[in-house]
């Protein structure tokens, strides 16, 4: 788990699509595969939600297919916004490559913070866990269940 001080100092050496999509990542408590799947269409701006939903077109399916919608902070829609004004109109990935392509949480990243562990999609999940759990987003259904707020155990 990234202690509080190893995130402030991995978010500041983010650019800014690096930072939203670790913030995306941590504020959601997606899988990584999750996270690079997510199209526009997943993303509920006026609920504030994002939807967990298969990706046929890709070849895709959530892990045991899972479908499910998770509620999203109104700080991380408002940022979901500004990048989605900014976004390539002709890809309907959330954070894809050049080539409009699912892109992988940056281990670039960790590389270039010697003090932090790498970006792993574990690491980056059990913090995750651990932040929700903290304030009490679930309580004792989050270890055996999914929550009813979508909120899945990370794996």
């Amino acid at each position: 788990m990234y202690e509080q001080e190893e995130m402030d100092t991995l978010l500041k050496a983010c650019n800014d699509e690096e930072r939203l999509r670790f913030e995306f990542f941590l504020m959601t408590g997606m899988r990584e595969q999750e996270v690079m799947y997510t199209y526009w269409s997943d993303v509920n701006f006026s609920a504030s939600t994002v939807r967990v939903s298969d990706k046929a077109d890709r070849n895709w399916t959530p892990k045991a297919y899972k479908e499910r919608e998770i509620p999203i902070p109104a700080k991380l829609t408002k940022k979901l916004k500004t990048w989605k004004a900014k976004a390539d109109k002709t890809c309907n990935l959330v954070f894809p490559t050049s080539g409009c392509n699912p892109k992988l949480i940056s281990s670039a990243v960790g590389k270039r913070v010697p003090n932090v562990q790498n970006s792993t999609r574990t690491t980056f999940g059990y913090t995750s866990f651990v932040r929700h759990l903290r304030r009490g987003a679930c309580g004792p259904e989050l270890i055996c269940a999914p929550c009813s707020n979508g909120w899945d155990t990370p794996t």
